[in-house]
């Protein structure tokens, strides 16, 4: 074998290599987290009669000061979503893919305050392909160091 092709086929192999690896990353980053949104509109008159028996009532005052931020902020501007379970209060409950709604009184008015959290349904199928590909991206690595050192002993 020529001493060009022998310095060129080590090289191949780990430049593919590479190459999988950063579309491995790639596909990690493109993966959608689980998000967490929160929503809060004036509460009906029909909603208000019926709030006496609601389990989730609070008033603004009772509210840890993660949900009066939170419950301020998605009134102001309509919903909140976020990826990040430390900025969720305690009081407010979210589920897979179903809406909870809790009751707040604020000012003399009722709100209702919808949560839900959407997950991705893909991203198991998408992390185990990303990881096949970062590891078939290695196996090429390792072969082209391991032809590369053939190559010096011969």
């Amino acid at each position: 074998m020529p001493a060009d092709q022998r310095l060129l086929t080590p090289l191949f192999w780990m430049l593919l290599g590479c190459f999988f690896i950063g579309g491995s990353a790639v596909v990690f980053s493109m993966i959608p987290v689980t998000e967490y949104t929160t929503t809060v509109e004036p509460a009906t008159a029909e909603e208000v009669d019926q709030i006496d028996g609601h389990d989730h009532y609070y008033t603004f005052s009772t509210l840890s000061d993660r949900a009066q931020s939170l419950f301020l902020t998605a009134k102001n501007t309509t919903k909140v979503t976020t990826t990040n379970t430390s900025r969720l209060p305690p009081e407010f409950e979210y589920y897979d893919d179903t809406t909870w709604d809790t009751y707040v009184q604020h000012d003399g008015k009722y709100y209702l305050v919808w949560t839900y959290r959407s997950d991705c349904l893909g991203c198991p199928i998408a992390q185990l392909g990303g990881a096949l590909i970062g590891l078939i991206g290695a196996g090429f690595v390792l072969l082209g160091l391991i032809l590369r050192l053939l190559g010096r002993k011969a």
